[in-house]
């Protein structure tokens, strides 16, 4: 059932030797086609084989897997702590395939039949998913959750149960991380998930800088070339920091996508975008949310909802 994808994909090898950009659910960013130097007229502040931007369930993932390869790694993130919209989510991570934890309930599957399940006519809300991505998507499944494990992440004692009208349970919770309600932002599941990531991204190496705002991408040239690095704001002061190998982009979400929200809902504009900024107390600032369900292909349901915090 495979299918060759039609979207570019870098492979780990191929990043490391002649070094990229990856985005990853991630804007584009404004200023990114300013005019730009060359490194060699930059002073940088810090260098770092890979740079990621963005500290949440993309970012850290992909610090880990470049540590992973050997890799020096820097993480910048814009908030006060790691976690982005992740910290403060359920927890529920709906992937399946035949992962450590099916297998342990007894549960049997496949990455075929997740692809099946995801492409179900039937289902009305499979019906903007990208065929071909939803393929790539299944035949990760398994290792994506494997390599959560791999990580820390510590799931409920419950056995899996079913979710977005599949045909075999794969959803399990997070545990959340701690009893400390800083630690976990109100207790959230979310905390089970992104504090072992953080925790295993350090322990392995990569440095997090925090309060570092992304505010331009290093090229060569003013819209082409290599990227080398990027610019971020420090408490009003710009850092430069080298990227030798390349630069992720992980940062913001498909929910912080105006265009993309308005596909599904014009009325999702710029004043109603997500909000995962902690303010004075370390918690999540009142806010409306976008509440986005877990579909594979980039491409889901979106409902506005008040979810003011105590």
């Amino acid at each position: 059932m495979s299918m060759k994808p039609k979207y570019p994909v870098v492979s780990r090898r191929d990043f490391f030797k002649r070094g990229a950009v990856v985005g990853m659910g991630a804007n584009t960013l404004a200023g990114q086609a300013r005019a730009q130097a060359r490194s060699g007229q930059i002073k940088f502040d810090h260098v770092a084989n890979v740079v990621v931007v963005g500290a949440g369930a993309s970012g850290l993932p992909a610090a880990i897997m470049a540590c992973d390869q050997g890799a020096s790694v820097i993480v910048i993130d814009a908030n006060r702590d790691i976690g982005g919209h992740a910290i403060v989510s359920g927890g529920r991570i709906p992937l399946g395939g035949g992962t450590r934890l099916q297998k342990k309930y007894g549960i049997a599957d496949s990455a075929d039949q997740v692809y099946l399940d995801h492409t179900n006519f039937k289902n009305s809300e499979f019906r903007f998913g990208d065929r071909e991505l939803i393929r790539m998507w299944a035949n990760e499944n398994a290792a994506t959750f494997d390599f959560l494990l791999d990580n820390g992440v510590i799931f409920n004692d419950a056995p899996p149960t079913i979710v977005n009208g599949g045909s075999v349970p794969r959803l399990f919770v997070a545990k959340p991380y701690s009893d400390n309600l800083n630690e976990t932002i109100n207790g959230s599941p979310g905390s089970g998930l992104m504090r072992h990531l953080e925790a295993s991204a350090r322990k392995k190496g990569a440095a997090i800088f925090l309060r570092h705002k992304l505010t331009r991408i290093l090229r060569e040239n003013s819209k082409s070339g290599r990227v080398f690095g990027v610019t971020a704001n420090l408490e009003g002061r710009e850092v430069n920091i080298q990227a030798r190998r390349g630069v992720v982009i992980a940062t913001g979400g498909h929910t912080a996508n105006v265009d993309f929200r308005r596909m599904f809902d014009p009325r999702l504009t710029e004043e109603s975008r997500p909000q995962a900024n902690l303010g004075p107390d370390r918690r999540p600032m009142a806010s409306y949310w976008l509440w986005i369900s877990a579909l594979p292909s980039g491409r889901h349901r979106i409902r506005l909802t008040n979810a003011a915090t105590p």
